[in-house]
Formats: C-alpha cells, sequence, structure tokens
C-alpha cells in the first residue's frame, strides 16, 4: 500500500509526458511557428520541425507500450496492407528516382514516421481523445496567432489588388489560413457532436475556441473555406446518420476535375469572361497544362520523388521553361496548386494509384462504421478534396497528412485490441467490466424476488 501512491505519480508523470509530446508533434503539423518565428527567431522554425520528428519517434518507441521492454512501434495488421504499401511504395520509388538521396530519404522518412504515427494514435486512443489532443494543439495555435497578431499587426493582416485588410496569421497566404480554420472548426464541432451523443458536459472553453475560430475563418476573407466549414458543420449536426460512398466520391472527384478543367473549361472560358469570371481561375490552368505536358514526356509513372519536385532546381526548371522567364510562372517554385497533379510530378502515376487504392480498400466498409469513424473521414476526405482543387495539400510534416493517415486508419474499423492499450487502459475496462457484472447480477436478484 506504502507504494502505491509512487506508483500512481510515476504513472502520472509518464503519461503527462507522453501528452506533452503528443501535443508538441501535433502543434508542429499545425504549422507552428510560421509567422511567429519573426518573433522568436528563424530558428525556432527548423527546432520545431525536427523536434517534432524526434517526438513522433519518441512517442512511438517510449510509450507504445508500459515500459521499454515491450514497446511496438505499430500493431501490424492485414487490415491496414494497403496503408502500409502505400507508404513503402512512397518511399522505395522516392529513394529511386530523386536525384538528391540522401535530402530524399530524411524527406520521406519524415513522411513514414508521420504516417506511422497517426497509425500509432489510432492503435492507442479512441477517436474523442484524438479529437482532444488536437483541440489541445490547436488552443495553442490560436493563443499565439492572437498574440501574434497584437504584437505584429501590419504582418497578420495584407492586401493585394484582389483583397484588402484580409487575415493571413500565422501562415503566407489568406487561403491557406482559411483552411487551417475551417478544418480545425470542423474537428471542434466533431467534438461537440461525440460529446453530444455521449451526453458528456460541455465546457465553455471549447465553445471559445470555436467563437475565435470563427472569428479568424471570417477575417481571412477566404470563401472557398468558409464554406467548406459551413457544410461540414452542417453535414455532422443534420446529415452524418446518411451513408455516402465518401471514398469513391474523392477519387472519382479528383480525376473529374481535371478532365473538366483540362477539357470542359476552355470551351466554356468565353462565357466565364463574358461574366467577369478568370477562366484560367487566377492562372492556375496554365501551370496546370504545363504539369500535363511534362508528365506525358517523363517520369510518368514514378513522378520526381515525394516533396522532391520543387526543391530541386534540376526539376523545377523544367516548369519554368515553358514559360517567360520574367513571367509569374517562370520563376514559380511553390506548387502544382491542384492536389492530384503535385502528387503527380511527385509520386507519379504509381504512386497516385497506391494513395487511392489506399482510401477506397480503408472507406470499402463505411455502411457498418461507428457514426465517429464515419463522420471523421467524410469531413477528412471532403476537406481534402475541396481544397486540393486549387491548392496542394500532402507533405511530409503537415496536419493534412497527419488526419488523412488517421482518417485511412479509422476506416479499417480495428477493435480495440488489449494488446494496444496501456496498462491503465485494461485496468479501467477490467474494472467497468466487473461493475456491469455486478449490476446484473443485482439487477437479477431483484427480478427473482
Amino acid at each position: 500500500m506504502l507504494n502505491q501512491p509512487r506508483s500512481l505519480e510515476s504513472r502520472g508523470n509518464r503519461d503527462l509526458m507522453r501528452d506533452v509530446l503528443i501535443i508538441f508533434a501535433i502543434l508542429s503539423s499545425l504549422g507552428f511557428p510560421g509567422n511567429f518565428k519573426m518573433v522568436v527567431g528563424d530558428v525556432t522554425e527548423t527546432l520545431f520541425e525536427y523536434g517534432a520528428f524526434a517526438a513522433e519517434l519518441a512517442v512511438m518507441f517510449i510509450y507504445s507500450g508500459d515500459s521499454l521492454l515491450d514497446f511496438k512501434i505499430i500493431q501490424l495488421k492485414s487490415r491496414n496492407l494497403f496503408i502500409y504499401l502505400m507508404i513503402l511504395g512512397i518511399f522505395t520509388e522516392t529513394i529511386l528516382v530523386a536525384n538528391s538521396k540522401p535530402a530524399a530519404f530524411i524527406t520521406v522518412l519524415r513522411f513514414a514516421a508521420l504516417g506511422s504515427f497517426a497509425l500509432w494514435m489510432s492503435d492507442h486512443f479512441s477517436m474523442k481523445e484524438g479529437l482532444r489532443y488536437l483541440m489541445r494543439a490547436e488552443t495553442i495555435f490560436v493563443v499565439f496567432t492572437l498574440l501574434f497578431t497584437v504584437l505584429k499587426p501590419g504582418r497578420a493582416f495584407y492586401s493585394t489588388n484582389q483583397v484588402h485588410g484580409a487575415f493571413r496569421g500565422l501562415d503566407d497566404a489568406k487561403n491557406s489560413c482559411g483552411f487551417h480554420f475551417s478544418m480545425m472548426i470542423t474537428m471542434n464541432a466533431m467534438l461537440l457532436k461525440l460529446q453530444m451523443m455521449d451526453r458528456e458536459e460541455i465546457r465553455s472553453g471549447q465553445l471559445l475556441l470555436l467563437g475565435i475560430q470563427s472569428l479568424l475563418l471570417v477575417l481571412c476573407q477566404a470563401t472557398g473555406a468558409l464554406l467548406t466549414a459551413a457544410v461540414a458543420v452542417v453535414f455532422i449536426f443534420k446529415f452524418s446518420d446518411r451513408r455516402i460512398p465518401i471514398g469513391w466520391i474523392y477519387c472519382l472527384g479528383n480525376i473529374g476535375w481535371l478532365l473538366f478543367a483540362y477539357n470542359l473549361l476552355p470551351m466554356i472560358a468565353p462565357i466565364l469572361e463574358a461574366m467577369g469570371k478568370d477562366a484560367t481561375l487566377t492562372g492556375r490552368t496554365y501551370m496546370w497544362n504545363a504539369v500535363l505536358e511534362l508528365m506525358l514526356s517523363r517520369n510518368t509513372l514514378t513522378g520526381f520523388g515525394f516533396g522532391r519536385f520543387w526543391v530541386e532546381p534540376k526539376n523545377y526548371t523544367l516548369i519554368q521553361s515553358m514559360f517567360d522567364e520574367n513571367s509569374f510562372w517562370g520563376q514559380a517554385t511553390f506548387g502544382a496548386h491542384n492536389a492530384t497533379l503535385e502528387l503527380w510530378l511527385n509520386v507519379g502515376l504509381i504512386g497516385i494509384a497506391l494513395m487511392y487504392l489506399a482510401v477506397l480498400i480503408s472507406s470499402r466498409k463505411i455502411r457498418t462504421l461507428k457514426q465517429g469513424p464515419y463522420m471523421f473521414i467524410c469531413c477528412i476526405l471532403f476537406f481534402l478534396f475541396i481544397s486540393g482543387l486549387t491548392e496542394r495539400i500532402f507533405d511530409n510534416k503537415n496536419y493534412k497528412t497527419l488526419l488523412f493517415f488517421y482518417a485511412l486508419a479509422l476506416g479499417c474499423d480495428r477493435p480495440r485490441k488489449q494488446d494496444h492499450l496501456f496498462s491503465w487502459q485494461k485496468t479501467k475496462i477490467a474494472e467497468q467490466k466487473t461493475e456491469s457484472l455486478a449490476a446484473n447480477r443485482i439487477e437479477s436478484g431483484r427480478n427473482g424476488r
């Protein structure tokens, strides 16, 4: 008995350190410090990036069991086969085709670690617990966003020929900032829905966070992000009991959008221009045509390596050479402005096929999933689809990639096995079963009387 308090204190310290590492890794994936490095120094960005990588590895190695003697990074499951194959396939082809092998290895290793971390989170915590970790990290992100806005208002807001006084916070542009808050509003709303379903008390701090997120989203002046959040929230609270084949919608929708952009958009361009609309989508169609021409001529199947196209001059000059050297796109090094085309540049048709297969196979049981995982998968794929129409999505360290892998893991519908749990979780389940059996015996005794 004398050793019990010390044991509880030790376990509490261990859990606290685990939580700090998890929140740190998620906070980095959200894009922190971003522009806040202007306040604390540029070196902070590097420290967070590599610190998050170390935190993910540390969590998986140290906290997969109750001690280092029983660690498992992830539980290998046959139903996750295509998730593993996707990671392995992208890893392998990147190393084979990249110009700079050492740099490519680090890039794709970071990608593999992030995916494995998402699978680990799914193995060890319920979806509601995962959302709580995400909201804790988001709360820290919002606090520093508000602090940065007070300290550097001229940097937090900006104006161009198209917008005036748009909010970009810790991000580079209003659209990426807007989609950040759009996604986090969706995750916050999903947590609220699960709490309401379980009849849990909703804390005022959570509602305050939702209100601040909504205000910042409006200030971004990002119409697409605002509509995406609105549709997702309405779905969560009104239509989440209606099952839709979201995996097929995501894959066919991405392909259909490109077919429309390449074949039909030029045909209706005169109509759009007559209505005062930009038929080139702010010049994006010029880039898309250049990517199509390039990828049909070389590296069609393999791409140029995950995350390597826009960082290696030998690669991105192939695109720049298609434009006048003094033009906007003639100096571009910041993406294809479409998620599927960006994947094509980086991982080729093989990588795209692996990713789409992982989506389809992970969502094949969509009709039999519990409401929580179903909502999560639908919202994530919907968000990635909408934001990916005109922007790139996946990289080796951002929250979109993390949540994408987490959604795939939920879609696999893995049962909560005892060997996935920490000892305190096993004890809690055993206590709940004991209490349930005792209650049943008492009820049976009363009925017998």
